[in-house]
């Protein structure tokens, strides 16, 4: 009787505790989504230090303090505060420095010795640099496992560097054939150990002509007296390069075998010559059949001398003198007889008058474009201009009574004329007419012609000279050959 009675009891429980986790799931269910998600949680800044390269600037030779700086970048959003390094030299830790803040997302290398590692090696060999930045946990980083960097270096025992300097001269412009020159050059070493005794060469046009010994060069010296200088003449034109080569035989063991010649360039030129220019006795008021004298030297701007050749003269491209010349000395002017012409034109008229050297092209020039020289020299045509009229009446003329006119011709031209005609006119009327024999080249005949006049009116009256009335004269001005006079006229 007794086992229904337990059965249905715990039927009953357990029908009660159903119930009870559904509606627990049914509260659950009500609750909205939207309610949990709806809030963003900020996430909070945080430092992330991390060194970038290690850098340094020295070569790295035994026996030389050596700085190694690192750039270290805050990868993270927040800035840090100053921080602790540490620098190890193959694991040894060397020295401790404290490093300055870092922005958030900068990298920096700290200007001061706080993060620089100063480190003599005392021997040769590869060596590995580690920095370690925040080594002592002052900064909360967002990673803590980025705060090393290593490098490997390799340091070599210090070396001779034989350096030669710029090479000097006894002379480097207008060089002479057969002139004696002396060339002198030092030797640097920039390396940090010191050179044993070495051969030196000098060469000219990569030809050897100079070999001995130089005598030793300490380390961070410059010796400019230990056997470097060198004499040459130079026997032909052209143009050489002086090379300078320390230890020639490669006998010092250097850090740079490639910087130990220099050289210089020197140039003996070819003969040049070249006119002065041409100079005249005389450049205006020139007349036909005047004795004209034309001049030119010689200017020689190169290194070899000059002789045996020949100048020409030449009027408007004829010949018309043909004379050797002296010797004109390397870089030297010369001035010679046969350099000058004497010539009278028979013509009026332009003529260029032109001096050219070495026409036969005998000698060896550097250049031959330059060996002419022009000048022009222009003879007019004649022209006659009247002078001014005067008159013998000071102060009046008078109606009734004469009055004599008088008025000189001037030849401007370089050309005197044959006989020709002038003519006198009083208010555009011809009142006389004279024929002459000529006017010389660049002459005046004053009061050459003569006009007695009675004037029947009162008022002003024009009276006119004209020379050549009849135009018997070519001239190259025919528009002054006449001027006038206003006479005023009373009773």
């Amino acid at each position: 009787m007794k086992e229904p009675k337990i059965f249905k009891m715990h039927f009953f429980v357990s029908k009660t505790l159903f119930f009870a986790v559904m509606m627990f799931i049914i509260t659950l269910l009500s609750i909205p989504v939207f309610a949990a998600s709806s809030e963003i949680v900020p996430v909070k800044p945080r430092v992330d230090l991390t060194p970038i390269s290690i850098k340094y600037a020295d070569t790295l030779t035994t026996g030389k303090l050596i700085g190694f700086d690192c750039l270290v970048r805050n990868l993270g959003t927040a800035n840090s505060s100053g921080f602790t390094v540490k620098w190890f030299v193959d694991g040894k830790e060397i020295c401790t420095g404290h490093h300055i803040g870092i922005p958030a997302g900068k990298s920096i290398i700290d200007p001061s010795d706080g993060g620089t590692l100063f480190y003599t090696f005392s021997s040769a060999g590869t060596y590995t640099i580690t920095i370690q930045v925040d080594s002592n946990n002052e900064v909360s980083e967002l990673n803590e496992k980025n705060n090393s960097l290593s490098l490997t270096v390799t340091v070599v025992s210090p070396q001779a560097d034989l350096v030669p300097t710029t090479i000097t001269a006894s002379a480097t412009t207008n060089i002479k054939l057969g002139q004696h020159i002396t060339f002198d050059s030092g030797v640097k070493n920039t390396g940090g150990a010191d050179a044993s005794g070495f051969a030196v060469k000098w060469l000219v046009n990569n030809i050897q002509f100079g070999y001995g010994g130089h005598e030793p060069v300490p380390a961070n010296t410059t010796v400019m007296n230990g056997n470097s200088q060198f004499e040459y003449t130079f026997n032909s034109p052209g143009t050489y390069t002086i090379t300078f080569q320390v230890d020639s035989d490669k006998d010092i063991n250097e850090a740079n075998e490639n910087n130990n010649e220099t050289s210089i360039i020197i140039t003996v030129p070819k003969t040049d010559l070249v006119p002065t220019g041409i100079s005249v006795s005389a450049t205006t008021n020139i007349k036909v059949g005047q004795l004209i004298t034309f001049e030119s030297g010689i200017i020689n701007n190169g290194g070899v001398n000059a002789s045996g050749f020949y100048v020409k003269w030449f009027i408007n491209g004829i010949e018309v003198a043909c004379n050797g010349y002296g010797e004109v000395p390397a870089y030297s002017t010369v001035y010679h007889q046969n350099g000058k012409l004497s010539y009278s034109f028979n013509a009026p008229g332009t003529y260029t008058i032109t001096f050219l050297i070495d026409p036969d092209n005998k000698l060896n020039e550097s250049y031959t474009g330059n060996n002419t020289a022009s000048t022009t020299i222009t003879i007019l045509p004649a022209d006659l201009v009247p002078t001014m009229i005067t008159t013998t009446q000071v102060t009046y003329v008078n109606v009734g009574k004469p009055v004599t006119f008088t008025c000189g011709i001037r030849n401007d031209g370089g050309v005197g004329t044959s006989a020709f005609n002038v003519k006198w006119f009083v208010d555009g009327v011809e009142v006389g007419a004279q024929s002459y024999s000529g006017v010389p080249a660049r002459t005046t005949i004053a009061e050459i012609s003569r006009l007695d006049y009675t004037f029947n009116s009162p008022g002003n009256h024009t009276v006119l000279f004209r020379v050549d009335s009849s135009d018997l004269i070519y001239e190259y001005n025919e528009i002054d050959n006449e001027t006038t006079a206003i006479i005023t006229v009373t009773n």
